[in-house]
């Protein structure tokens, strides 16, 4: 409803509840999307990197952050070269390591590598496993952030949520992500400045996504009296 008044330029207010995009569930999945596009993200990095909870302690993103500027690392390059490292337990690493290795393949599947390259012009190097998921369909890969995550099960244990709305407003994201992609790619062919021969991948199609959640969440902000 909220998009399809968007759509239709009609104002609306949300009585006695939340916006769909100011929900925490909804929040924090859109997080780890932004953190798949762009891992230098370090505000969307700290709100994941341990939620839901993976063994990763305040204690030991602090003493990442102080890695990180010793090295003039970002946050993500200092999670893939925390092994060994004194200030944080081993227990502590091997938590960091597997979630750095999770956001790698799925940054890796999308083929965000490829698309960073292509954007300086270094398509020389643009060969291989970079050209890795592109005929994936955005929602299923939106399912399977959700699912390898763990967002949604931890949210279907939520005792504070005993009807599951947080686990409905994650699987309505997933049939938001579908809807997109659908106007994405006819917007596309009816355009008259792509040329036909542009093929968008996997990684084309999630900036795309993030980028109308940008413009929508900005909307939301305006002051229409001014």
């Amino acid at each position: 409803m909220e998009d399809a008044f968007r759509t239709a330029n009609v104002p609306y207010q949300i009585a006695r509840g939340t916006a769909f995009y100011e929900r925490k569930e909804i929040k924090d999945f859109i997080a780890y999307l932004r953190v798949i596009a762009n891992p230098a993200d370090e505000v969307n990095l700290q709100r994941i990197i341990n939620m839901p909870t993976r063994g990763i302690s305040q204690k030991t993103v602090s003493a990442l952050q102080v890695f990180a500027t010793q090295r003039s690392l970002s946050l993500f390059d200092a999670m893939k070269q925390c092994e060994g490292l004194d200030s944080i337990n081993t227990r502590a690493q091997n938590a960091v390591a597997r979630f750095a290795d999770l956001l790698t393949s799925w940054r890796k599947d999308a083929g965000m590598e490829r698309i960073e390259l292509e954007s300086k012009g270094d398509d020389a190097t643009v060969t291989g496993d970079l050209l890795a998921g592109k005929a994936d369909a955005l929602a299923d890969f939106v399912r399977r952030v959700l699912e390898e995550s763990t967002l949604a099960d931890h949210y279907a244990r939520d005792k504070s949520d005993p009807d599951n709305e947080r686990v409905d407003n994650l699987g309505e994201f997933i049939s938001f992500a579908q809807q997109f992609e659908e106007q994405y790619l006819t917007e596309l062919m009816e355009s008259d400045n792509v040329s036909d021969n542009f093929e968008p991948t996997l990684a084309h199609k999630l900036l795309a996504l993030l980028e109308q959640i940008s413009l929508v969440t900005d909307i939301d902000s305006l002051d229409t009296s001014q």
